[in-house]
């Protein structure tokens, strides 16, 4: 992963977690991109539980603008990822995880 490709994460992180109002322990972004669409879900827990009806109100259009360039970015590179997962848990670092596809 590139320096601007870190940037294009760290801005998705903040466009999640400032959408985020249900108290959490820990969040699971997962993003699905392919030829003509992205799928993508917040997965919240607490106390190891998962939080259903979680008050959330993520800026959709800026996070779907974000993933588009984070996979053009790796498209150019020749490094095409089919999806991957953010996870944060409070007071730890974000973790992110690709998935590649076929070149």
């Amino acid at each position: 992963m590139l320096t601007d490709d870190l940037a294009l994460v760290k801005e998705m992180f903040s466009v999640i977690s400032a959408g985020i109002f249900t108290d959490y322990d820990f969040f699971d972004f997962d993003v699905d991109a392919g030829d003509g669409y992205i799928d993508y879900g917040v997965v919240l827990h607490k106390d190891g539980v998962k939080i259903n009806n979680a008050k959330m109100d993520i800026d959709e259009d800026t996070l779907s603008d974000l993933i588009k360039k984070l996979r053009a970015s790796a498209e150019s590179r020749g490094e095409p990822w089919e999806s991957f997962v953010m996870s944060y848990q409070r007071g730890e670092q974000v973790k992110t995880t690709f998935t590649y596809g076929e070149n």
